[in-house]
């Protein structure tokens, strides 16, 4: 059973003790992502995730890197709709350290200039590289359809035109605003003690002057929108998605969907896949 904690600048703490492990395992969530930007912000809460790596006043990106190897540890982060995490796993006796490194990370990035403008050029590669495998892209293509005129159906990437326009000056003004230690969660799993981690991240992020965030973009509820999207591309196979609007992530009704889902199409043996690869041999996946 998990156990939370609310610190009294609005972080929150969640722990789950698996005294049998001997690693910890820590993920840092913003409740941000591109559900939260406008469209001439499309692509920043991305954009900002490479950000953290690049170097902080104490730490290099190269000395992140060593720091966290150096205790056999593993760093991470990724971007949604509606949040974006930083995480990490370590031996239990090494938490300390990866908690101090994701505080420096997430309070004293730099942000350099030189380090905006490569950084493009390896995120516009980034959303090349979705746009040539379908099996992304088509999932980007939906949402843009099926969401349209709304943010949720932005691409988490952003459009490179967009990217282009970022800077030093728009990447921080959109980080002071979503990226504040009142609108985080850090959760941990493993071997550990609720309390003493409380502490831990207290003496850390605890600190009245750390910034607060604040909840912005479109929080409406998005409207659907019907119809078929074509998209010609120069490929040997189609790919075909059908998508429908469903039940709320609160609503006890998703467990039947989920089920629904394995006995359609998520196993070997479902509807789906008996009878269009098993008996028409129309598809391999």
């Amino acid at each position: 059973m998990y156990k939370k904690t609310v610190l009294e600048n609005g972080l929150t703490v969640a722990t789950e003790s698996l005294p049998y492990l001997s690693t910890v395992s820590v993920g840092l969530f913003w409740k941000t992502g591109s559900r939260y930007e406008t469209e001439s912000e499309n692509g920043m809460s991305h954009f900002i995730e490479h950000m953290l790596f690049k170097g902080t006043q104490r730490r290099s990106a190269s000395d992140i890197a060593i720091e966290m190897d150096k205790i056999g540890g593993s760093i991470n982060a990724f971007t949604g709709k509606e949040y974006a995490s930083l995480y990490g796993k370590v031996l239990r006796r090494d938490v300390d350290v990866m908690l101090e490194i994701f505080q420096d990370m997430c309070l004293n990035s730099l942000f350099r200039e030189e380090d905006i403008e490569r950084e493009k050029d390896v995120i516009k590669q980034e959303i090349k590289m979705t746009e040539d495998s379908p099996e992304e892209y088509i999932y980007d293509a939906f949402h843009a359809h099926f969401f349209k005129g709304h943010p949720l159906g932005f691409p988490i990437l952003g459009k490179e035109e967009n990217i282009g326009t970022f800077d030093r000056a728009k990447l921080l003004e959109f980080y002071r605003r979503h990226y504040g230690v009142g609108s985080l969660l850090i959760v941990a799993a493993g071997k550990l003690d609720h309390e003493e981690f409380v502490s831990k991240v207290r003496g850390l992020f605890g600190l009245e002057v750390a910034p607060q965030g604040a909840e912005q973009g479109c929080l409406t509820e998005p409207t659907p929108t019907n119809g078929i999207e074509v998209i010609e591309k120069d490929l040997e196979h189609i790919y075909l998605l059908i998508g429908m609007k469903g039940v709320s992530q609160k609503d006890d009704r998703r467990y039947a969907l989920y089920v629904l889902n394995t006995v359609m199409g998520g196993s070997m043996s479902s509807h789906l896949f008996q009878e269009i690869r098993e008996r028409r041999g129309l598809v391999y996946n």
